[in-house]
């Protein structure tokens, strides 16, 4: 859609042609593994209009310049009408150069963003300065309901999995795998035909002379193709045997499951239920000394017993699912010292491990739900049995009394009275010797 290229005021001429710049970079770098630019992609708010996104990526770039004095040649793109895109993907690729830009052209190494400690904070630095501005764009066109958030969901308290960018190279792998299926399911299809006719087929081949019943081998690829194949990104294997496309529609088939639950965190709704039912199990031995203590009908006691068994039964899986969470938090809080530890990060997990911790939870909040509805009404129930019972009352066991400093003296000079009147005659003293 738009295309341009922002240099420092004493950047020579020939950066700002595309040509020129990029060529330059390249005959500047000598090592083979060399770093020649270095790539920032925006996602531009869809709600604002063409010029507005055009002026917010001119305002990044320019940030970039004055920041690290490159040169940034920076491309906007709008989706493609029917190729599957998202109609909201309006997006820039900012490239700028690795080294700064002076007077004579290229100069030194812009180091800040490899450093190992240094590094990081630069990025989360570019990270808050684009949030800055886009959400700065968005309030100027009278959109201050739209707003653009840099942190993780985590960081944001969203229980939510994030959805996966299927690009190009994602697309391409998930035909391959499309075509490789049909290819396979043709092969079968024709195993299957010729199964009858093997015989025939064996003869055929005998009489041709060739000597050689299996197919042609494939030719010997060059060097330049295996070292093009040797770069491929393996999808296949990145995504556990799944295409991008199927990935992200299980992606979604997860978050549907968790909107059917609260916004708060799935942990703290399972620990909630599990407090409510800690309440509920306090009931149950409040149920048990009456029944012990109390002569209650039958169907009363029955009760009783039911849900006392039911307690039980249930506190098998509550302590498993405790521990299940306790372990996945633990084990989590290890990554992220280790992470912090090794590379001055904070830990971040994957699409697979965030899925299987959600899927995890899940499983855990569904059954603890269940569990608590049927508790809670099987309790209430027998409540409601005993308060109808005219003999009984249910009632909260009364606090222990205080005893003040004043009556401990006087209950302890009493017992010590009543102590000395039990002593035998002969064993007192005399009053000779206490005299």
């Amino acid at each position: 859609m738009a295309s341009f290229i922002l240099t420092p005021p004493q950047a020579p001429e020939t950066t700002r042609d595309r040509v020129l710049l990029w060529n330059a970079v390249e005959a500047a770098e000598t090592r083979k593994n060399s770093r020649v630019a270095r790539e920032i992609i925006l996602a531009l708010p869809y709600e604002l209009p063409a010029p507005a996104r055009e002026a917010l990526a001119r305002d990044m770039s320019l940030w970039l310049v004055e920041r690290y004095n490159v040169a940034v040649d920076t491309s906007l793109h709008s989706p493609v009408a029917g190729d599957g895109h998202d109609p909201r993907n309006h997006h820039a690729h900012l490239l700028f150069t690795t080294r700064e830009i002076t007077k004579d052209g290229l100069g030194k190494k812009t180091r800040i963003l490899d450093d190992r400690e240094q590094g990081p904070q630069e990025v989360e630095l570019i990270r808050t300065i684009w949030e800055t501005l886009a959400n700065d764009a968005l309030e100027q066109a009278g959109l201050s309901h739209a707003k653009i958030d840099r942190r993780t969901l985590d960081d944001q308290g969203i229980d939510r999995i994030p959805q996966i960018h299927i690009g190009p190279e994602g697309k391409a792998a998930s035909e391959k795998r499309r075509e490789d299926d049909k290819d396979d399911d043709d092969e079968g299809d024709k195993d299957g035909d010729d199964e009858e006719g093997k015989s025939g087929d064996k003869s055929g081949k005998q009489g041709g002379g060739s000597g050689d019943s299996g197919p042609a081998p494939a030719p010997a690829k060059d060097k330049e193709q295996a070292s093009q194949k040797s770069r491929e990104v393996d999808y296949k294997t990145i995504d556990q045997g799944q295409t991008r496309a199927e990935l992200v529609e299980e992606i979604k088939r997860v978050n549907a499951e968790r909107s059917k639950w609260p916004e708060l965190p799935l942990a703290e709704q399972i620990r909630t239920l599990e407090k409510e039912m800690v309440r509920l199990d306090h009931r149950v031995r409040h149920f048990e000394n009456i029944y012990a203590k109390t002569s209650l009908p039958n169907v009363i006691k029955k009760s009783i017993v039911a849900i006392v068994r039911f307690s039980k039964e249930l506190l098998f899986t509550r302590i498993l699912n405790r521990e299940s969470l306790r372990l996945s938090e633990q084990e989590s809080q290890a990554r992220g010292v280790r992470q912090n530890f090794r590379y001055g990060q904070s830990y971040r997990a994957g699409i697979h491990e965030q899925m299987q911790t959600m899927k995890t939870r899940l499983k855990i909040m569904e059954e603890t739900h269940d569990h608590s509805r049927k508790y809670k009404s099987f309790v209430d129930s027998i409540e409601k049995t005993l308060a109808e019972h005219p003999a009984i009352k249910f009632t909260e066991s009364a606090r222990p009394k205080t005893i003040t400093d004043l009556e401990f003296s006087i209950r302890i000079k009493l017992k010590a009275g009543l102590l000395r009147e039990g002593i035998p005659e002969i064993f007192k003293p005399s009053k000779k010797q206490s005299a």
